[in-house]
């Protein structure tokens, strides 16, 4: 068996930023073209804009005026939201196929635009900090096909269960690779690493012809062949104007990534998300005076207390939609001495109490 990465054929076609895909939670990105096309798909599941924005700050109208960048976090919000409020196994599935190749603004315009899939794929492979993503996208050629294996990213949990998440990622990929040919695709075959749900059909149905579970990791397959057709809305003028859009933000990116300090305490943060540390005990992680961590804090317009409460937050939301634990537990977990504190913080981020939260979930 010959193995050989597919993305070599167009590696001196695409700027390589590197390998360092790590995403910042706090990281401001294109992604925001995918709130219009989630408001849409949560219409059609008559779910008021209200319920799915929970906890991310955001208004009804301020999807209608328009939201240029889009946090990791807040989409994570907005993942869990859809899926404690869907009535639907397949909700991932469904969701995944709803988001078109827009939803990568520029992004996916780059993709569209390329001169082969395969050069599209490296695209995504090259530009995948620009995107919500816990997965390293790596391809191989194998005999005749060709495997896309999706390595996690472990610094952040999932945002809802397992199973919804590679869902989701196996519909959005199979809506995007339609998307760029102009016409109907599924894969060949799709590896995924968890038991087989009751309603696997669906995946027969709409993501491959064959579906295997309980694999060591995620992977899709289809032919080799393939990688040389030619999208049906290529165009190699687009295609560099878009790479050139894609570099620039690349480039904002990792600007943002190594000089801000919202990032810096907030990836100090998920190092040891329970061992929650004071002011003092930042700064000399940190390697910086308390003042200093204050002032350059003050200086982006925030504080180490607004951090830290969304860092609970966060925690909060994903482990009572978990159930793994009990309320005193995850009160602990969040850094509260006890549960009636946990409450009434809980109660002051999303107006519910923590009970009334987590019976939304199955």
């Amino acid at each position: 068996m010959i193995l050989v990465t597919f993305i070599h054929k167009v590696r001196d076609e695409v700027p390589n930023h590197g390998n360092d895909n790590v995403i910042s939670k706090d990281q401001q990105t294109f992604l925001a073209a995918e709130i219009p096309l989630i408001a849409r798909f949560m219409e059609q599941c008559k779910v008021p804009r209200s319920q799915w924005l929970l906890g991310t700050g955001w208004k009804s109208e301020d999807i209608d005026k328009g939201v240029d960048l889009l946090t990791f976090d807040k989409l994570d919000i907005i993942f869990r939201n859809i899926f404690r409020l869907s009535i639907r196994e397949d909700i991932g599935i469904q969701l995944g196929l709803s988001l078109n190749i827009s939803r990568w603004g520029v992004f996916g315009l780059a993709m569209l635009c390329a001169n082969k899939l395969s050069e599209a794929l490296l695209t995504a492979q090259r530009n995948l900090p620009i995107v919500h993503t816990r997965f390293e996208l790596k391809g191989e050629i194998i005999d005749q096909s060709a495997r896309m294996s999706f390595v996690r990213e472990t610094l952040f949990p999932f945002p809802a269960s397992q199973e919804f998440t590679y869902e989701f990622v196996f519909a959005a990929l199979t809506r995007q690779i339609s998307d760029i040919l102009g016409e109907p695709f599924k894969f060949d075959k799709i590896q995924l690493p968890y038991d087989r749900p009751g309603y696997h059909s669906i995946y027969s149905e709409h993501l491959a012809h064959k579906v295997e579970f309980n694999s060591s990791t995620g992977g899709a397959w289809f032919s080799k062949d393939l990688l040389d057709r030619t999208p049906k809305f290529s165009n190699p003028i687009a295609y560099q104007q878009a790479i050139e859009m894609c570099d620039n933000e690349m480039a904002r990116i990792d600007s943002q990534r190594k000089g801000s300090i919202n990032l810096l305490v907030k990836h100090q943060l998920a190092r040891a998300p329970y061992d929650i540390p004071t002011l003092d005990e930042l700064a000399g992680l940190l390697v910086l005076s308390p003042r200093t961590l204050r002032r350059r804090l003050k200086d982006a317009g925030t504080s180490y207390r607004q951090i830290m409460q969304d860092h609970q937050q966060d925690i909060a939301l994903r482990e009572l939609a978990e159930k793994r634990y009990s309320l005193a537990q995850i009160a602990g977990n969040c850094g509260f001495r006890d549960t009636k504190g946990f409450r009434e913080a809980f109660k002051r981020w999303t107006n519910m109490s923590p009970s009334e939260y987590q019976k939304q979930f199955p």
